[in-house]
């Protein structure tokens, strides 16, 4: 979802607070800031947080065939 950097580093900082990862946060700001666009920004707070980036591809789900009528139970 798009919205201000700014607001994503908080969040993410909060999270990494929590997490107790002070550490990983300025390194975060910082990168963040050297950055030359906001995809590139969202992408390095990726390597830090779970974002929509770094989430794995949602797999479709696999359909199951209804048995036909003249289908026998088992």
């Amino acid at each position: 979802m798009d919205g201000n950097i700014y607001t994503i580093l908080g969040n993410a900082s909060m999270l990494l607070k929590e997490a107790g990862m002070r550490e990983q946060i300025d390194e975060m700001f910082k990168r963040c800031e050297a950055s030359g666009s906001y995809d590139e920004a969202l992408s390095i707070i990726s390597e830090y947080v779970d974002t929509e980036l770094s989430a794995p591809p949602i797999e479709p789900k696999k359909t199951h065939k209804k048995k036909g009528k003249s289908a026998h139970e088992r």
